[in-house]
């Protein structure tokens, strides 16, 4: 939070993600506490698979509900 707040001073307009491994978000982000705290606290979210080359990504913008999934190639 303390990052949070240092960007919104010095760059007020860049957004910061949080970025999730999958396995990560699967067995904690999805709990009812976490998903209240993320919309709360307005977190957004990266969910990646470090394992797969061509990776499905979901970006999650809790303060609109809205997930948003596409496709990258990792380097």
């Amino acid at each position: 939070m303390n990052y949070r707040l240092a960007l919104e001073i010095s760059e007020p307009t860049r957004v910061l993600y949080l970025a999730v491994p999958i396995v990560a978000y699967e067995s904690f982000f999805r709990r009812e506490f976490t998903q209240i705290s993320l919309e709360k606290y307005q977190i957004k979210q990266i969910i990646y698979n470090p394992d797969s080359a061509l990776q499905k990504v979901a970006l999650n913008t809790t303060s609109l509900g809205l997930i948003i999934k596409y496709n990258c190639l990792s380097s």
